[in-house]
């Protein structure tokens, strides 16, 4: 790569001897090669409006040459949706090539619970308790609940007075909310 001088030399029978010289110009015009690191999913809380700190990664380069540099496009922040950054890289000759990556922001939805409403119930006959209470289902939104994620902490049996029952909703993400019921039981 650059510039070679190649002399030529012709020697005649008598020994004389002429020499003449000329340039070799070797350019690269093979642009280097890139390959983006791979998109990014980021969620955030509910209440940011951006994605901070992202790490991007590393793309991976090569050149017949030699890479002299590689950058990329991306904000310090990143806003909710999708976001593309080039990467470009450049060779020891200037020349240049681009790849993209998709960083995508979405807000998490955090679980929502409403629990059942109030109950006013008497007491099992001859008992001053009340057993096999029908709490009702919860009202529940969220995302990624599984099954088992929407529980309460009612006892088997619920004596004379008020008691309060906990409901609680915990996502895949490990997000939790809470409401609460009461159970009023009366000895009439």
């Amino acid at each position: 790569l650059g510039t070679t001088v190649v002399t030529w030399t012709a020697t005649d029978a008598s020994g004389n001897i002429t020499t003449r010289s000329f340039n070799v110009i070797v350019v690269d015009n093979q642009a280097p090669v890139i390959t983006a690191p791979s998109n990014i999913s980021i969620q955030i809380g509910e209440d940011d409006d951006s994605a901070t700190d992202v790490e991007l990664g590393t793309p991976t380069t090569s050149d017949n040459c030699g890479v002299e540099d590689v950058s990329n496009d991306a904000p310090a922040t990143f806003p909710v949706g999708a976001t593309t950054v080039i990467w470009t890289v450049t060779d020891d000759s200037g020349n240049t090539a681009t790849a993209e990556q998709t960083v995508t922001v979405t807000r998490e939805i955090l679980p929502t619970i409403t629990a059942p409403g109030n109950i006013t119930m008497d007491t099992d006959g001859g008992s001053c308790e009340a057993s096999e209470v029908d709490l009702g289902n919860p009202q529940v939104t969220g995302e990624d609940i599984p099954s088992d994620g929407i529980s309460n902490d009612a006892p088997s049996t619920f004596p004379i007075g008020a008691t309060i029952v906990t409901w609680t909703v915990v996502d895949g993400n490990g997000n939790t909310a809470t409401d609460q019921q009461t159970v009023n039981v009366e000895d009439n």
